[in-house]
């Protein structure tokens, strides 16, 4: 099995195992997981559909595009301070 199917296989457990907790214990986190389950629990908002694939797919662009955009905003920002030392002054 390709990493992409195990990250998506993960993120369906984990979805499932924070439905069965805000089940039990009627707790709900302010997490980006659990805006989604919000929505997918929402019978009345028609024009925004959330299932489980939306959900895989938004973690996984999530994690695979933050660390790409992290590592090159923190590039850029080492790349200004080197070009204006200046600014390393307090």
């Amino acid at each position: 099995m390709n990493s992409y199917y195990q990250f998506e296989e993960f993120v369906n457990k984990l979805a499932e195992q924070r439905i069965q907790n805000r089940k039990i214990t009627m707790q709900k986190s302010k997490d980006i997981l659990d805006f989604f389950l919000d929505e997918l629990e929402n019978k009345e908002n028609k024009n925004f559909k959330i299932n489980s694939k939306y959900i895989s797919d938004n973690f996984t662009t999530l994690v695979f595009a933050g660390i790409d955009t992290s590592s090159h905003t923190a590039g850029m920002a080492i790349y200004c301070l080197a070009k204006n030392p200046h600014c390393l002054v307090l």
